[in-house]
């Protein structure tokens, strides 16, 4: 069987050989860094509105949402690391034994479900392009693989982006008992006997949370951007599709 990838007697120096002796604390600075410029983004680049949001979020949601998001959009890529690759493919070799096949089909198993509940069709779509066209421009001259390098950076820094805007939460419409008019946003969190709301104007909103009547979860508009591949899966084997919420428009 193929080894997993790992540091196999090869030299490395600067910041790949810091991530790789400190790969734990490495991954967890990065997780929480990204999770806070995913806070920063959906606060409309508002510091004060990021800072408010912070101090009152569920901030375990926020990087277990970040992590789940980040596996889905960048697992794909690793088919592009050859020692990933090398591993991840040993199982469809014709000579492989039996246990080494099953790892390889346990190995695909999260991969569909995460893709599928993460990512939008046409998320799914621009990353299978983006992967046809390293492909065809695969070769082992210099510019090849300058012009490889720079088609999976282009591709990383769209996902990356398209991953930070998406928000951790779904849009609610929560009516109060001193209003006629429900407020629709995003409950962030309660503090000192109020909740913060973030409008879908990224303005916040800070309510007792005894005035709050009820919560209700707005419908998604069923676009093949704005819902998740799963969705519209379920929404084939359903007819009518069920509801997946209020209108909130």
């Amino acid at each position: 069987m193929s080894e997993p990838p790992g540091d196999q007697g090869t030299e490395r120096t600067g910041i790949s050989k810091l991530f790789g002796e400190h790969f734990a604390l490495a991954a967890s600075a990065a997780l929480v860094l990204l999770s806070v410029v995913r806070v920063y983004y959906f606060s409309a680049f508002s510091p004060d509105v990021a800072l408010t949001v912070l101090s009152v979020v569920n901030r375990t949601q926020v990087l277990v949402s970040t992590l789940l998001n980040f596996l889905a959009v960048f697992a794909p890529f690793l088919i592009f690391i050859r020692p990933y690759r090398k591993w991840f493919f040993a199982g469809y070799n014709p000579g492989a034994s039996t246990s080494v096949r099953m790892i390889a089909a346990v190995a695909c198993l999260p991969l569909a479900p995460l893709l599928a509940s993460a990512l939008s069709p046409v998320a799914l779509a621009s990353i299978g392009a983006g992967v046809l066209i390293v492909w065809a421009v695969s070769g082992e001259d210099r510019r090849r693989k300058e012009l490889r390098r720079s088609v999976l950076a282009l591709i990383a820094t769209v996902a990356t982006i398209l991953m930070l805007i998406l928000p951790w939460q779904p849009l609610e419409k929560i009516t109060l008992q001193s209003a006629d008019n429900p407020v629709v946003g995003y409950v962030m969190g309660e503090q000192a006997g109020k909740t913060l709301i973030i409008d879908r104007f990224r303005q916040p909103l800070w309510i007792k949370s005894d005035e709050v009547n009820g919560r209700e979860l707005c419908a998604k508009k069923d676009t093949w951007l704005g819902i998740t591949l799963s969705t519209h899966i379920s929404n084939l084997i359903n007819r009518p599709p069920r509801p997946q919420g209020v209108d909130c428009s």
